[in-house]
C-alpha cells in the first residue's frame, strides 16, 4: 500500500472547494438577507412578560406583547419554560411598529 501525503504549504490539486473559505462564507451571507424579524418573549410564572424584544419605550412589555398578538396572531410560537417567539415578515413588522408609535395613535 502506497500512501502519498501532501505538504500543508501546497495548494490542493484538482477542483477542491474548502467549506471554511471566508470568501465562500461571505458570499453565502450576502445571498441570505433576513426577511423575518424574530421577537423573543420570556414570561414570569404569573404570565406577565419578563422580557420582549423591540419594545417601544412608550409601551409596557405586556402592552407590546398584546399589540403583537393582535397585529400578527398567526406569527406566534409557544415554547416550554415560559418562552415564546414571534416570527414576522420584515415589512409587516415595520407597519406594526409604525402603528404602535404615538404619532400614529394621534391621527
Amino acid at each position: 500500500m502506497n500512501i502519498q501525503l501532501q505538504k500543508i504549504d501546497e495548494e490542493p490539486k484538482g477542483t477542491v472547494v474548502a467549506f471554511h473559505d471566508p470568501r465562500v462564507c461571505q458570499e453565502k451571507l450576502e445571498e441570505k438577507k433576513p426577511t423575518e424579524v424574530l421577537v423573543h418573549v420570556r414570561f414570569f410564572p404569573n404570565a406577565d412578560v419578563r422580557s420582549i424584544d423591540y419594545c417601544p419605550k412608550h409601551l409596557s412589555k405586556n402592552d407590546w406583547f398584546f399589540h403583537l398578538c393582535y397585529s400578527a396572531p398567526h406569527s406566534y410560537q409557544t415554547f416550554m419554560g415560559g418562552r415564546g417567539l414571534f416570527r414576522i415578515e420584515r415589512s409587516e413588522f415595520e407597519s406594526i411598529v409604525n402603528d404602535a408609535t404615538p404619532a400614529a395613535a394621534a391621527e
